[in-house]
């Protein structure tokens, strides 16, 4: 009885061993076949064509030397009159805390696509006049012009 038992404990442990192995060739064959290789080379979009294309609304200019984005737009109220008013009109939804989630979003979303290293997104909101209102940035900093 006790060597049909180590027959079959010893069956078993070979059925393991070739099933690990079996699935750690099939795991490095499937990470193999996701990375690009020379002939499969993934081709990465320009950021400011891209930017241009994924958001139009917004002016884009990139610092490729330093990883820099910004996205600008520009909103109807004077720089006088966004320094003076800004703290009352950007609040609760419109506040610029609100966009923090968005810039990184985009950050994390340009990187893919066209294959930066690390990328700092920033968001500008700037006055009719073309000073800036307000910047969310991608690594976490807000600035505003009422402060």
């Amino acid at each position: 009885m006790k060597k049909w038992l180590i027959a079959a404990i010893a069956i078993v442990l070979v059925l393991l061993l070739a099933l690990s192995v079996f699935l750690i060739i099939y795991f490095i064959g499937l990470a193999e076949s996701t990375e690009p290789s020379a002939d499969n080379e993934v081709e990465y979009e320009a950021v400011e064509e891209y930017a241009a294309r994924v958001w139009p609304n917004y002016e884009s200019d990139y610092d490729a030397e330093n990883q820099i984005l910004t996205l600008s737009y520009e909103t109807t109220m004077t720089y006088e009159n966004a320094c003076s008013y800004g703290g009352s009109v950007y609040t609760d939804e419109l506040a610029p805390e609100t966009y923090l989630d968005q810039v990184r979003s985009i950050a994390i979303d340009v990187i893919a696509h066209c294959g930066c290293r690390s990328l700092n997104v920033i968001l500008q909101y700037t006055s009719s006049d073309g000073k800036p209102v307000f910047t969310v940035c991608s690594d976490g900093s807000i600035w505003t012009c009422w402060e």
